[in-house]
């Protein structure tokens, strides 16, 4: 019964910071359960990886004892840039950003509030968290390329013929292809969850890194004994074998048989591991007459100061997404370009989401130029200028590789393509603020500056001229100079309404 009452206050306080997390941060969870929810996500098991966290925090919590918590008020310092990182991703729309900071946000408050010698303790379900976010797809082309090879390897090994050409290897009887869902990347977070969960479970020290690479390179091996049996399958078919195209189920096979083997080697080097040796002792359990009405009074103001200091960018954040400041009507042109200043679209960039479309007929250097303007006057999630939606023209039509020019340290990316059924050159840039940039992630920083200085307009901005009798790639510098000229008058209308 002692040790039953010396958890409650812990379990109780957790509890409490979770629920406020979870207010706090809700937009942001809010995508990640978009991405939790899709079965044809690697993460579609999330919901079950947190619930194997949130054992290892309970179990974490039996044993210790509220006597044990000790406060670390200079931990704020973590806490602050990891809220101010979250705080950038937010605002710029940068999901992943945002995303990546929860679970040192949330960590940072059990830093804060009960100390490091407790806090330590929960490392590892934290660690967990991290197979919930959608970080992992930077492996994808390094576990395709190992793939390709081994697989190449084995098919020698077998003096079975076939043309390596990237992610294809081509049989006698066809292609196969190594596509982006083949790269193992699913069975790499399954095994290295199964592998994390074991460890902080049963053992200790080094052990339990001898434990995660053996998992993890076990779960790689596995997509390669998949990859390299459906290869010869396909051979030995014709690609007939109703395999070739539906083998989900035969890759989660594979795994859980390696994941067998991976159970059965440790079970056999059991002898050799380091383990946790749970005394069923509460951390600080021989002190609990030590706590005090000043002890709990010393957690609820650290609690408290926390808490206020973590929500005031999220709040401010919130507000200045709900509301619309310095919206502008439009873009204002030096008149002296302008042809006609009410032309009628007959083409604009493939863009969603933007408050604004205007066009204008215009000569610049001696061209008949179509200028054309995209106004976001408030970014939010889908609603924005970066976006990987966002094209200047479908790749169908483009007729030849974008480039970006420099002319007296300035920039213009080039696109050529077809456009209302004739070739046209089309120079653009983005504009936030004042300032101007070809970047997209220049684009995002300088999205964060404009959010702070409360001026978030952000536009795209093109130049279209018909192209020469080859189209080719060749660029006036001339005209380009020109342009950039015309850009440096190019002012926000903020006339009110």
């Amino acid at each position: 019964m002692k040790s039953l009452i010396a958890r409650e206050p812990i379990a109780i306080l957790l509890s409490g910071l979770a629920v406020v997390f979870t207010a706090l941060f809700w937009p942001t969870l809010a995508t990640l359960h978009q991405r939790w929810m899709n079965p044809d996500e690697p993460y579609s098991s999330s919901y079950l990886v947190l619930v194997m966290a949130a054992y290892l925090i309970w179990k974490t919590v039996r044993s210790i004892s509220i006597s044990a918590v000790s406060p670390c008020l200079p931990a704020l310092l973590i806490i602050i840039p990891a809220i101010l990182a979250w705080y950038a991703g937010y605002v710029t729309q940068a999901q992943l950003l945002s995303q990546i900071f929860l679970p040192v946000i949330l960590f940072s408050w059990f830093f804060v509030v009960l100390g490091w010698a407790i806090a330590r303790g929960f490392l590892f379900p934290f660690l967990l968290c991290y197979f919930t976010i959608p970080v992992w797809g930077v492996l994808g082309i390094p576990l395709r390329t190992m793939a390709v090879i081994v697989v190449e390897k084995g098919l020698a090994l077998l003096e079975i013929p076939a043309f390596i050409s990237g992610f294809q290897i081509h049989l006698t009887a066809g292609v196969v292809e190594i596509a982006g869902g083949c790269s193992g990347q699913n069975y790499l977070i399954s095994g290295l969850v199964i592998g994390l969960f074991y460890a902080a479970n049963y053992l200790r020290g080094y052990s339990r890194l001898f434990c995660i690479v053996l998992i993890a390179s076990f779960s790689i091996i596995a997509n390669w004994i998949r990859i390299f049996l459906l290869v010869l399958v396909g051979h030995y078919t014709n690609l007939q074998h109703p395999l070739v195209n539906d083998h989900s189920n035969f890759g989660w096979f594979i795994f859980a048989l390696v994941l067998l083997a991976f159970f059965m080697l440790m079970r056999w080097l059991d002898p050799y591991l380091s383990h946790v040796k749970d005394t069923g002792k509460l951390e600080g359990e021989n002190s609990d007459i030590g706590v005090t009405g000043k002890t709990y009074r010393n957690i609820i103001v650290v609690t408290a100061l926390t808490l206020f200091i973590s929500a005031i960018l999220p709040v401010y954040a919130y507000k200045s997404v709900d509301k619309i400041e310095n919206a502008v009507r439009g873009m204002i042109l030096p008149e002296d370009i302008i042809v006609n200043k009410e032309a009628r679209p007959y083409w604009l960039p493939d863009y969603q989401g933007y408050d604004i479309a205007q066009q204008w007929i215009s000569r610049i250097g001696g061209k008949a130029t179509v200028i054309t303007a995209l106004i976001y006057n408030q970014q939010t999630q889908g609603k924005e200028l970066i976006y990987g939606a966002n094209q200047i023209v479908p790749p169908e039509i483009v007729l030849g590789q974008s480039i970006t020019e420099k002319v007296d340290n300035n920039r213009l990316a080039v696109t050529i393509a077809e456009v209302a059924g004739q070739a046209r050159k089309i120079f653009w840039v983005y504009r936030i603020g004042d300032n101007y940039t070809t970047s997209g992630f220049m684009a995002k920083l300088l999205q964060l500056s404009a959010e702070l200085t409360n001026e978030p307009q952000a536009a795209l901005i093109t130049f279209s001229i018909a192209c020469a009798d080859d189209c080719s790639q060749d660029i006036d510098r001339v005209y380009i100079r020109e342009v950039i000229n015309v850009l440096a008058e190019i002012k926000w209308d903020k006339s009110s309404q």
